[in-house]
């Protein structure tokens, strides 16, 4: 049934580039397809991997399977492209800021060689790193270059978290039973879903974490679009129920980290005019690559750490919380995997199952980067992110975020950053994002 839907999508997908051209094509297949389409055949990955130990996870990673969302949403928007706009696509010329995600989708071919992975599978590889990664970055590379559909842009991903709104508030009350409903089994359906207020939601998603920070990036969207009037008809009811209702169903999905992003998010943004572009570029690359570095040399071991700090007492009240456990969890499956990192701690070991099988998968994406495609990786995958940021933080200061025109193109930093964050904790990144990368980096034209 899935590889069915799959080909059903592929084909709308190419009708809709014919009907409604390469913009609005686009928009439609990466924002609707990521959020309605199943994941991929979850049962048949499992039963081809019986024994493996291996947890279905992060169609953002590299997968022993080809077929995923990621791949077929890609294709279809390839394809249409190819078919449909190839003028739109001709308009495109490679630029310096374009070297992150060239490296990016190349390095399963550089890394499988460098670790001798068979040539076939490392290109695999290849071809799945660029329909996951490329083709969204390259939809804002190619459609993004003006305002006008940068805000278009940003009001489609509100549009789709007011679809996901009603359906958010049902699994609440309901549990997570959507996706079950519609396509089958999901592994992590009821993954850390008991929470204080019901249930927390994952409706199509590949689990809560990523649904949690889906709707708290576009409820920043909504929040910001209102406050600096870019909304359209930004002062009347709708405008307020989007700025202020989006938000609070995001808190009541019940995402801990998200929750806190968007909150500090919306405090950023309301205050970031006192701060200089330098201020805000030292905020987002300190803390990350100085974790990423502290964690990497192994100078921070996170138990002992927080022993000398606070105590045992401390140490053992702080583990009966139980978002403080799931944060311990996910920096001991770091610490698990450090020694295999470092054994090839440049190009990585080039392919997806990179961890020690001693131990559970690691789950930050980051970990996953380094491991797989090694420091080269790492520092690529933070490029990719960052370097649009910085670029756009260059041509636009903190005090001009606010205006109507200038307000689009920040929120789309906002969603790098949050996405940054969110790969220093969790797999399942939120793919269709990635279009702000390319966004922030055009040259500021359009193709119509």
């Amino acid at each position: 049934m899935i590889v069915t839907i799959y080909l059903v999508f592929s084909v709308a997908v190419l009708f809709a580039f014919k009907r409604l051209g390469g913009y609005r094509a686009s928009l439609l297949a990466l924002i609707g397809g990521f959020t309605f389409l199943p994941v991929m055949d979850y049962p048949g990955v499992l039963e081809t991997l019986a024994g493996e130990g291996w947890s279905v996870r992060g169609i953002a990673l590299l997968q022993p399977t080809f077929v995923t969302r990621a791949t077929v949403v890609g294709g279809a928007i390839l394809f249409g492209l190819i078919l449909f706009d190839r003028r739109a696509l001709g308009t495109v010329r490679w630029r310096l800021a374009d070297l992150p995600i060239s490296t990016w989708c190349l390095l399963p071919l550089l890394s499988g060689s460098a670790a001798g992975v068979p040539a076939l599978h490392s290109l695999g590889n290849t071809v799945y790193m660029g329909l996951a990664f490329g083709v969204p970055y390259l939809v804002g590379r190619t459609f993004l270059g003006s305002v006008g559909r940068v805000r278009g842009a940003v009001i489609a991903f509100i549009g789709a978290a007011v679809l996901y709104t009603p359906l958010c508030l049902y699994e609440i009350v309901a549990g997570p039973r959507l996706y079950e409903f519609v396509y089958g089994w999901h592994p992590h359906q009821l993954e850390g879903a008991v929470r204080w207020l019901g249930w927390r939601p994952v409706v199509f998603t590949e689990h809560g974490n990523q649904l949690g920070i889906f709707m708290a990036t576009v409820a920043l969207f909504a929040f910001w679009m209102h406050r600096s009037g870019a909304l359209p008809g930004a002062r009347n009811l709708r405008s307020r129920l989007l700025g202020f209702g989006l938000p609070a169903v995001a808190v009541l999905c019940q995402a801990l980290a998200p929750a806190i992003l968007l909150v500090g998010g919306m405090f950023a943004l309301t205050w970031v005019r006192r701060l200089s572009a330098l201020i805000l570029i030292l905020a987002i690359v300190l803390p990350v690559g100085g974790y990423a570095a502290f964690r990497l040399t192994g100078t921070i071991r996170a138990e002992e750490t927080l022993l000398e700090l606070m105590g045992p007492g401390a140490v053992q009240a702080m583990k009966g919380s139980s978002r403080l456990k799931s944060l311990a969890w996910r920096v001991s499956r770091e610490e698990e995997h450090l020694e295999r990192i470092h054994e090839r701690f440049l190009l990585g070991q080039g392919r997806w199952d990179w961890w020690d099988r001693r131990y559970a998968s690691p789950w930050g994406y980051w970990t996953h980067a380094i491991g797989s495609f090694g420091l080269v990786g790492l520092i690529t995958f933070f490029a990719l992110l960052i370097v649009p940021v910085v670029l756009f933080l260059r041509r636009h200061r903190p005090s001009c975020w606010a205006q109507p025109d200038i307000a689009p193109h920040a929120l789309l930093c906002c969603a790098l950053i949050f996405l940054l964050l969110d790969g220093m904790l969790n797999t399942t990144l939120n793919l269709p994002f990635l279009l702000a990368a390319g966004a922030l980096n055009s040259p500021g034209r359009s193709a119509d």
